[in-house]
């Protein structure tokens, strides 16, 4: 713990120069407060997209060049890794503000310049045909009277659903 609070001092006093910088310390000072696939992804978003796209010092970086950095990062890796490097950009540079690196964030009034659809997913017969044989599994053992209530419980409720929403006849080879 008195580690910890050492290396956060150092951090924030520390002088930051450049986006780099500020991203790394965002990442460091928030480690303890992340999620690890959380903290994996925003290393690999700043080391694949902000990195290369926007160097220089803090102050040179500037609302148009973030804009063309997110909109090539939208035609090369999608729209929702262009969002997602947006939202890290935006949390870094409050992050600068709240520990006085810098005194305004060029993403003030700058929105998601993309807009993110959900995709469908449709099952395969073959999905679906393990969902019904597992349904048919879970209520034959039910009917048998299987020790493991709990199970069979979660089991029966899932069971159900699985029927209801999925019929036999859109599994073909159902016995």
């Amino acid at each position: 713990l008195v580690e910890k609070k050492k290396a956060l001092h150092a951090l924030r006093t520390r002088q930051v120069r450049t986006l780099q910088e500020l991203v790394e310390a965002l990442l460091t000072a928030s480690a303890a407060n992340l999620r690890p696939s959380t903290l994996a992804y925003w290393t690999w978003l700043n080391a694949k997209h902000i990195a290369p796209r926007l160097k220089g010092r803090l102050e040179e970086i500037t609302a148009g060049a973030i804009r063309a950095a997110l909109r090539e990062i939208g035609q090369e890796a999608g729209y929702t890794t262009a969002n997602r490097t947006f939202a890290l950009l935006r949390r870094a540079f409050n992050f600068g503000i709240e520990e006085e690196h810098l005194t305004s964030s060029p993403l003030g009034r700058m929105k998601a310049l993309f807009d993110e659809e959900s995709r469908s997913r449709v099952l395969s017969d073959a999905e679906l045909r393990a969902l019904w044989e597992a349904a048919e599994s879970a209520r034959s053992s039910a009917r048998q009277g299987d020790a493991d209530r709990d199970q069979l419980a979660v089991s029966r409720a899932m069971a159900c659903a699985v029927q209801l929403c999925f019929p036999p006849v859109a599994c073909p080879d159902h016995r």
